[in-house]
């Protein structure tokens, strides 16, 4: 899921349904940012709450990788995601999620250049899927 789904009410609703999830942690307020310094990959417990009070609890997995000069920069990176449902490494969580935001990157950009056509054709249709 996209940080755009970063709501209590969200959560409560996969959670209740048992549906397995990965979402990066939007990193508002002191108490998740305290989370995130560190050098070694971890789980933690988050309770999350919003304006009405209600409260979900949220399973956090945080991945640290070392950028090694990558943009500039010679510090490690802590990766925060939200699961429920996968008894995965923090590693494979990042791993995976960054996977599946490379596919949906490349059909989002796809979606972008492609030439649009309301022509029943066959072939001319299928020229512009290989363009």
């Amino acid at each position: 899921m996209d940080r755009e789904f970063y709501l209590v009410d969200v959560f409560e609703f996969l959670q209740d349904k048992e549906n397995p999830h990965i979402t990066p942690v939007v990193r508002r307020g002191n108490n998740i940012k305290q989370m995130f310094i560190g050098r070694k990959a971890r789980s933690a417990e988050y309770v999350m709450k919003n304006a009405q009070r209600q409260e979900v609890q949220l399973d956090i997995v945080i991945d640290v990788k070392y950028l090694k000069g990558k943009r500039g920069k010679y510090e490690c990176e802590n990766l925060g995601f939200v699961v429920y449902g996968v008894k995965w490494s923090p590693r494979k969580v990042s791993n995976v999620y960054k996977r599946r935001f490379a596919i949906e990157s490349s059909y989002r950009m796809r979606n972008i250049v492609k030439p649009r056509t309301s022509t029943k054709d066959v072939t001319f249709r299928y020229f512009f899927t290989i363009i």
